[in-house]
């Protein structure tokens, strides 16, 4: 296992896949609704505040998740601020108070509305045809739920999507591959950005209209 700062606000974890079997996963495990999951990436930052001074203690978090070609992943941790409530969990050991990892999570997952189905997913683009390359690949699963796109003042391009993650953790399926194109992003963080500095491109069914193009 490596750890890597990457500036005062986020950490990158390098994970082979026999340091996912020495916590006991795979990769077919690695989801963020799996405890062990969880636990794995707790007791991950927890070592990560003693060796390399990256403290999450009180933060929410943004995951994003790599999957490595020869097995292993790759995980991105950002922090996005403090906590919204009053627990601090002791990131050593989850089992010992349930509550306060609910808390924490909670506040993960709440960085945007949510839909109907609880989850949403922000992605940013760099130029207009990883954004079009996206949507043909999201329209041949098909991709099922609300998708709308922005165009913002810099350049860049930003696609949501109803059905995924909230907290920008996408375990290892078929939707992985959006990261070839885009870098995940924190839905109400962006959103409210591009609310100010950017256009509105396609209010609804983004994936399909811009798959066609």
């Amino acid at each position: 296992m490596e750890l890597l700062r990457i500036g005062e606000e986020k950490l990158k974890i390098i994970l082979t896949h026999e340091d996912l079997l020495s916590f006991e996963m795979n990769e077919d495990d690695l989801d963020y609704a799996n405890t062990e999951t969880k636990r794995m990436l707790w007791n991950i930052l927890h070592d990560a505040k003693s060796s390399v001074g990256f403290n999450a203690d009180g933060h929410r978090v943004l995951v994003q998740l790599y999957p490595s070609k020869g097995g292993g992943c790759e995980m991105f941790v950002t922090r996005l601020g403090a906590l919204s409530c009053d627990c601090q969990p002791d990131l050593r050991d989850l089992n010992e108070d349930e509550k306060e990892e609910d808390c924490l999570y909670r506040s993960q997952r709440s960085l945007s509305p949510l839909p109907k189905n609880g989850r949403l997913g922000a992605f940013c683009f760099s130029c207009l045809d990883d954004l079009l390359s996206a949507c043909r690949r999201l329209a041949s699963l098909p991709h099922r739920g609300r998708s709308y796109a922005y165009h913002s003042d810099d350049g860049r391009y930003y696609l949501f999507l109803d059905g995924l993650d909230a907290t920008g953790y996408f375990s290892v399926d078929e939707f992985s591959f959006l990261h070839e194109y885009g870098a995940a992003q924190p839905p109400s963080v962006t959103e409210t950005m591009l609310s100010e500095h950017g256009v509105l491109l396609c209010p609804n069914d983004a994936v399909e209209k811009l798959s066609v193009l």
